[in-house]
């Protein structure tokens, strides 16, 4: 047996509290080094901050997380970070630095996206993404109040995505929420003036006119010609003609009813295509290259890339354009008319005061009977034309008054029309750019909070992928979000005074990814089975994505932070870590070779007490010891007692509490 004596002095610098025990077993390796100081848990969420942290404290957790549910205005079932008061908060902060606690925080989880996107009104809207910073910064002024440091954590959430569309590195699409979801599933686009996101069926293709292109004239694509616009332009791959052999280049919307549809006019037959979304995707592929050469030769006229859904919808903005433009042209042509009809009232005193004057040469009858019929003749056309004047100029007024309002308004959706064309955007490139300035406005006040208080550990921004059907949840998305947001903070940096180097790893301290066990592992119930695959090849087969992406995120210094979660691949029912089939032993490894032990577990609805240690003995931890000989493992304590363990025990006070002779530790550790 190993007699304390045999130890180093300082084993029991850290923990205090309890002195480990040792049996007179074999000693049997954890799975990694990690144990309670690294592998922490979280408080209750529906209970009172301080009080969960000390019960968290008397299990002997070395790593805390403040997990909050409520947002705005809260209740005592769902508490938001502001209901913690001044006193509570200095409370917590001495706890946190007396016990060398490790800490992190949980922003509210009823937030809306990060971009702030608002699933009820289906649409990006900037007031939703202020509600959604001013809750995570509620949880960073707290973070500030009551904890020494750690990750500020907060879901991410963007918009709601087919998961078909979901592409891998490889190109691969492995996921899909029913069968045939890639094929009649939802393409979706952005309107970036209204941030309204509108969803395309796949399934619906759509018929376009074939147009002339300049170079199907004989033009030579890289020389010089004349434009419409009356400029010398060189034609490029892409670029229209009209009718008279001027250049329309491809993206000059003002001029699009030029165009020469191919097929004859004299016939009335020109020719259509219709693009499926397989030809979409190749013509966006196109088309792209196409707008990249453009955006090179018009930095002040930029156009953005297109994807199948939003080269569908410009075609169809397209054909709005045309549409009202040939409206446009259709009522201008009696335009003049109208306007001549018009000015014929005022000529009706001139035309009476001539019907007047032959009136009396027509009764004259000193004028030659033959002039005096001819003047009559005059007279009565005259007389007709006055008449008349009065019903045609109502009925001018009628008409230039239909044909200006059509006018009016078919301008306008010209105008409309040209406007949403380029408008059009993919929502991730869009959610992207709004959900990074925000986290990278998290990401500042984390640094001016860690310059300010200088806690044991930086504060730092941890956004936390969360419901797969939303786009952040796949982890290359995730590392999308967190990249983008440094890159954003280091312009915010550099707008400081910091220089650019330096503001670089700045940003990568204060910006770094959450990864949930079990949200990851939801993806699971979509991963596709190949033909003929069984489904323990398949589960192989999801591991190895499952692995491979985490160890990308640890390598490449994304992740910084991790909840520890399981569940059999369906939802997210925070089982006990090993409790379910989520590969959580070999993320672990993961973490540890590449250094990353921010760790906590989180419990569900049934496992509040267990979930913990439970997770120690999985893990085959040492109690308060890493990889030492003859030390107590978690595993060889916790099944003790009928294979299930035992609880924590219930925390007692005064004289209820039993005496050292007759009571110990539930870890029977024994009392000092």
């Amino acid at each position: 047996m190993i007699h304390q004596d045999d130890l180093p002095d300082n084993i029991f610098r850290e923990h205090r509290i309890e002195q480990p025990i040792f049996l007179e077993e074999d000693f049997t390796k954890g799975e990694t080094t990690f144990g309670p100081k690294q592998i922490g848990t979280t408080t209750n969420p529906m209970a009172s901050p301080l009080e969960s942290f000390k019960a968290k404290l008397r299990e002997g957790v070395g790593k805390i997380e403040f997990g909050f549910l409520g947002s705005g205005k809260t209740s005592s079932q769902q508490p938001s970070p502001e209901a913690v008061s001044a006193e509570e908060r200095l409370a917590l902060r001495n706890l946190v630095r007396i016990n060398k606690v490790r800490t992190s925080t949980h922003a509210a989880v009823h937030m809306g996206g990060l971009g702030g996107f608002n699933p009820e009104s289906g649409s990006f809207s900037d007031a939703a993404r202020g509600r959604t910073l001013r809750e995570i910064e509620r949880a960073v002024d707290f973070a500030a109040d009551a904890t020494d440091g750690g990750a500020i954590v907060f879901h991410v959430g963007e918009f709601t995505r087919p998961v078909s569309e979901i592409k891998e590195k490889t190109g691969d699409k492995l996921f899909e929420t029913y069968e045939d979801e890639g094929k009649t599933g939802q393409e979706l686009i952005v309107d970036t003036t209204t941030g309204k996101v509108t969803g395309l069926p796949k399934d619906q293709p759509i018929i376009i006119p074939k147009w002339t292109l300049a170079k199907d004239k004989g033009l030579k694509v890289g020389q010089k010609y004349e434009s419409v616009n009356g400029d010398q332009v060189v034609l490029r791959e892409g670029d229209y003609i009209d009718q008279i052999g001027r250049i329309i280049p491809r993206y000059d919307l003002n001029n699009y009813d030029k165009r020469i549809p191919e097929g004859e006019l004299s016939k009335d037959k020109y020719e259509t295509e219709e693009l499926n979304w397989e030809k979409l995707g190749k013509r966006a592929e196109q088309e792209n290259k196409y707008i990249a050469q453009w955006n090179k030769e018009h930095p002040d006229k930029q156009v953005a890339e297109v994807t199948a859904a939003v080269l569908f919808a410009r075609l169809q903005k397209e054909q709005q354009l045309l549409q009202a433009e040939g409206q446009i042209n259709y009522y201008q042509q009696g335009y003049e008319g109208y306007i001549r009809r018009l000015e014929e009232e005022k000529k009706i005193p001139e035309y009476e005061k001539e019907i007047e004057t032959l009136s009396k040469i027509v009764r004259d009858e000193k004028v030659p009977q033959k002039d005096r019929e001819n003047y009559y003749q005059r007279l009565i056309q005259l007389q007709n034309r006055v008449d008349s004047i009065p019903e045609e100029v109502r009925d001018a007024r009628r008409h230039f008054s239909h044909a200006h309002a059509s006018v009016t308004a078919a301008t306008a959706q010209r105008e409309q029309a040209k406007k949403e064309w380029n408008a059009l955007q993919d929502p991730e490139t869009y959610a992207v750019k709004r959900a990074a300035e925000t986290i990278a406005k998290v990401g500042m006040e984390t640094y001016y909070k860690t310059k300010q208080i200088k806690p044991k550990e930086a504060f730092f921004a941890a956004p936390e992928h969360w419901a797969i059907e939303s786009f952040g949840s796949h982890p290359e998305e995730l590392k999308k979000l967190v990249l983008s947001s440094r890159e954003q903070m280091v312009k915010q940096l550099v707008k400081t005074g910091v220089n650019e180097e330096e503001a670089k790893k700045l940003a990568k301290t204060h910006i770094k990814a959450t990864i949930d066990t079990g949200h990851l592992n939801m993806w699971r119930s979509r991963f596709k089975r190949n033909p003929g695959e069984s489904a323990e090849d398949r589960d192989k087969r999801y591991h190895k994505w499952y692995l491979e992406h985490m160890e990308k995120l640890a390598k490449e210094g994304i992740v910084g932070h991790a909840h520890l979660a399981d569940n059999f691949g369906w939802d997210d029912e925070h089982l006990t870590p090993g409790q379910g089939n989520a590969p959580i032993k070999e993320t672990m490894k993961i973490f540890e070779r590449f250094g990353m032990n921010d760790t906590v577990v989180e419990p569900g609805s049934f496992n509040p007490l267990t979930a913990m240690p439970e997770t120690w003995r999985m893990l085959g931890s040492p109690i308060y010891a890493v990889s030492q000989p003859g030390r107590s493992s978690w595993r060889s304590i916790y099944q003790a007692d009928s294979g299930f363990g035992r609880a924590p025990s219930q925390y007692m006070q005064g004289e209820y509490v039993p005496s050292k002779e007759n009571w110990q530790l539930w870890s029977q550790t024994p009392l000092e």
